[in-house]
């Protein structure tokens, strides 16, 4: 039987769930609703909801008594572990906006704030990779002998111009940025079946299934961090392209990387484009189109 068959919530709107969520130790379905038979109602493997079976006989005939299991959820495989220590500062500077004080008044500066802040850990982390990749590798050890001795994978590329050697081990910066635009599309591919309704369940606040869905803000705001990191490794290419001197072409295109973060920085600061309940497909194009106008440059 499918979970949407199996789902029976409160039959009336005056009926109450009780919910009981274990703790970070951890606990069973049974030992959190204090029986021994359970069934699960909804979710999966890793959080699901359960219920007793048979009902227990203490329950009332208006309440529901369900248990959130979540244990399975910070499992894994080392590769997720590992995942999650690198999306860490993501993680923690996405939290940072959430951790506003409650002023209405300084609210959208400290959103504003926030967000700029998030674009410069994606612009570090670029130069991080690009640092090590082409300032440390494609630059200096590849235009040295005593670097290249013993180090196969890597002579195949010595004494070759210094504009090969950068577009070569831009591909390390660029696949970079690649995975960390796939890590952060993958929670919405994942979840893209739950999807708001059309129209509100219930009156309250909280039955308001389309509050939670952050999927049209979260691809923007992923549009936006993707174009300003292959516009901060643009920039990287292009000044050490302007090292021995720098051209007309050169200049164009740095002065158009730079247009490009600055627009990026100006669209997170943009209330309308960035709000959460905005559902304006042009909005999606505009953030989409800036993003593709950066990957073929690259």
């Amino acid at each position: 039987m499918s979970d949407a068959a199996r789902w029976t919530g409160p039959g009336r709107p005056e009926d109450v769930v009780e919910l009981r969520v274990h703790g970070a130790s951890g606990a069973s379905a049974g030992e959190v609703l204090d029986t021994l038979q359970t069934e699960q109602v909804a979710g999966d493997r890793s959080g699901g909801f359960y219920r007793a079976r048979p009902r227990s006989p203490g329950d009332g005939a208006r309440v529901t008594r369900e248990a959130y299991r979540w244990g399975d959820l910070p499992s894994g495989t080392m590769a997720r572990t590992l995942l999650l220590v690198f999306l860490l500062p993501f993680m923690l500077v996405n939290v940072a906006i959430w951790m506003r004080p409650a002023n209405r008044g300084s609210d959208a500066a400290v959103r504003s704030l926030c967000r700029l802040l998030a674009l410069t850990l994606t612009a570090l982390y670029v130069l991080a990779v690009a640092g090590v990749a082409l300032d440390l590798i494609a630059w200096k050890c590849l235009a040295s002998p005593r670097c290249l001795a013993g180090r196969g994978w890597l002579s195949w590329l010595g004494g070759r111009p210094a504009g090969l050697r950068l577009a070569v081990l831009a591909l390390v910066p660029a696949a970079a940025v690649a995975l960390l635009w796939r890590t952060g599309a993958r929670p919405g591919r994942v979840f893209e079946a739950f999807r708001a309704p059309d129209a509100a369940l219930s009156g309250h606040r909280l039955g308001a299934v389309g509050r939670w869905d952050a999927e049209p803000l979260v691809g923007r705001l992923r549009s936006v961090h993707v174009a300003a990191a292959f516009a901060t490794l643009d920039v990287t290419l292009l000044a050490a392209r302007a090292a021995p001197g720098a051209s007309a072409g050169t200049v164009t295109l740095a002065v158009v990387a730079g247009a490009v973060l600055a627009t990026c920085a100006v669209l997170l600061c943009t209330p309308p484009l960035i709000d959460r309940q905005a559902t304006d497909r042009r909005l999606d194009r505009i953030t989409g189109a800036l993003r593709s106008v950066l990957i073929p440059r690259v």
